[in-house]
């Protein structure tokens, strides 16, 4: 059928006629059909001139009417068609046909070559014969364009599925890598779209439906779920968020839900997103967190130590200052006194007797030193995971009982309130309790009695200022308050320094140990004392026990 559509007996004379005496006249006719009928192929030609488009057109029209007058048709067709396929035409790519150029391009064609048939013959029946003839390739042409067409559109099309088929395929190896899932909920209907790795996440076989996604979610995070769905429903936006635990067929994993509502009239239709397992990074997190805390505990534990040292040196600083002065000063008047025995032995009794109660003060003073440097290295010794208790109450009766005379003397008046049970060694919390309960009327004021208050109450580390507390710790304190001479506040920490004094010893008698005794025993307990203090205004002693 091709080869009689396309050899022409008729044609061939008319097209040698147009070419050699109509062509420019033929070309100018074919721009004004093509414009009168809106070629789309004419939009890629706005750019030339007219003139331009003239020429362009005579050498593109010769070439047609040359193959007509040759009969060789066929291979001007083939030629054609090849540089279409091979996307090789002059001046359009491949992709820029449509398929309503192909019919246009025909009728524009079978116009002009009318428009000029008349000139050429005023036979009606050569005329006839010569349409019938350029109908047979018109019905040709429109058949092998609209085939190749179809075969490029094809083409196009398998690429596209390929181009999408490599796509999924990376889509869902990303989604394995990432341990990402994509689906679509349909609300009100048992109907879901799920990607492999969504499957493989969930567990879940066949469609899916939210009520079964909903059993495997964990029982503590299936109302924060509801509700983070329940806020995408009512977002204009839509938008929904959520991490969640759920276990199915296997371990516990953490998901991260995030997915946009669709809305038909008003109502949530479909809920499109996507779901990763972050499992892995929750736990790492968790780790890291666990971590920190960790590092924060050693960096306390450090601190911690790092004090004890500092404390520990300057103790040392102070040994060295007790064996170097406060122990030498009483030997050294030990020795000047037996001297002066040696050196006037004629001296009277009485003078005699003097030096020599001088010579035994001296000495009772070296033992009181030696004595209180005793206890306060023997705190050192204590092993504090005896586990022992230590009845606060029972211990301070001990001390009134034994400061009897001392309080009747001073006409000193004690308040006590309930004092706690306190896991520590009596002996340790009797020496903390007499030092401070010593000082305590000791420095009262010249003609007022004593008046002692001691109370109780259990406190949280956060509420504890001006030491390093630990804030999720409670503590048991006990407070002594008195109303005494009291402590220039400079000297607040001072005080509990070794060997630090702040009267004169003809004064007020003391070694100078005391409240440093009671600085190491809280911190042997891990607790804290503090003073509250102004001078003429009193001084309030806490000590902090931490409450197991």
């Amino acid at each position: 059928m091709p080869a009689v559509r396309l050899h022409f007996t008729y044609l061939p004379s008319y097209a040698r006629f147009i070419r050699e005496q109509k062509l420019d006249a033929f070309v100018r006719r074919q721009l004004q059909i093509a414009r009168e009928q809106e070629i789309p192929l004419l939009r890629f030609f706005n750019h030339f001139s007219e003139e331009e488009l003239v020429n362009f057109g005579k050498t593109s029209a010769a070439e047609f009417l040359l193959a007509i007058e040759s009969n060789s048709m066929e291979a001007y067709m083939e030629r054609s068609v090849q540089s279409w396929v091979n996307n090789q035409l002059p001046m359009l790519s491949r992709e820029q046909i449509v398929a309503e150029d192909i019919t246009s391009i025909s009728l524009m064609r079978r116009r002009t070559f009318r428009s000029f048939v008349q000139d050429y013959t005023a036979d009606l029946n050569l005329i006839a014969s010569i349409m019938d003839e350029f109908d047979g390739y018109i019905a040709e042409f429109e058949a092998r364009s609209f085939n190749t067409y179809l075969a490029l559109q094809n083409e196009e099309i398998n690429k596209i599925n390929e181009t999408l088929r490599k796509s999924n395929t990376a889509l869902e190896e990303v989604q394995t890598l990432a341990r990402l899932g994509s689906f679509e909920w349909y609300m009100g209907r048992s109907e879901s779209i799920l990607s492999p790795m969504m499957r493989q996440i969930f567990g879940l076989e066949g469609r899916g439906t939210l009520a079964e996604f909903f059993r495997w979610v964990h029982p503590d995070d299936r109302e924060k779920v509801k509700a983070a769905l329940e806020q995408a429903y009512n977002d204009p936006n839509g938008i929904y968020e959520c991490e969640y635990r759920y276990q199915k067929d296997g371990p516990e994993k953490v998901l991260l839900s995030r997915g946009v509502v669709s809305f038909e009239n008003g109502q949530p239709a479909k809920i499109k997103g996507t779901v990763m397992d972050i499992t892995d990074r929750h736990r790492m997190i968790t780790r890291l967190q666990e971590s920190e805390a960790k590092l924060g505990e050693l960096n306390r534990f450090l601190g911690q130590k790092n004090d004890e040292l500092q404390r520990k040196n300057q103790e040392l600083e102070s040994f060295n200052y007790a064996i170097s002065h406060d122990l030498q000063e009483p030997l050294r008047k030990i020795q000047v006194f037996c001297s002066i025995l040696k050196d006037a032995p004629q001296r009277e009794p009485e003078s005699q007797r003097t030096t020599i109660e001088k010579i035994h003060m001296a000495a009772t003073r070296l033992r009181k030193l030696i004595d209180d440097l005793f206890s306060f290295s023997f705190i050192l010794t204590e092993d504090k995971d005896a586990g022992e208790q230590a009845d606060a109450n029972a211990i301070l009766q001990d001390v009134i009982n034994d400061y009897q005379l001392i309080i009747a003397d001073k006409k000193a008046v004690i308040h006590a309130g309930q004092l706690p049970v306190l896991q520590a060694r009596p002996t340790l919390v009797y020496q903390l309790l007499q030092n401070l309960l010593s000082n305590a009327i000791k420095y009262g004021k010249a003609g007022i009695p004593p008046e002692i208050d001691i109370r109780y109450e259990k406190v949280n580390g956060e509420d504890i200022r001006g030491v390093k507390a630990d804030p999720g710790q409670q503590y048991h304190a006990i407070s002594i308050s008195d109303n005494g001479i009291g402590i220039e506040a400079k000297y607040n920490e001072k005080i509990f320094s070794l060997f630090q004094r702040l009267h004169n010893r003809r004064e007020y008698s003391g070694t100078g140990i005391g409240l440093a005794m009671c600085r190491k025993i809280m911190d042997y307990y891990q607790g804290f004392i503090t003073v509250n203090s102004s001078l003429n205004n009193g001084a309030v002693f806490t000590v902090y026990f931490p409450a197991d």
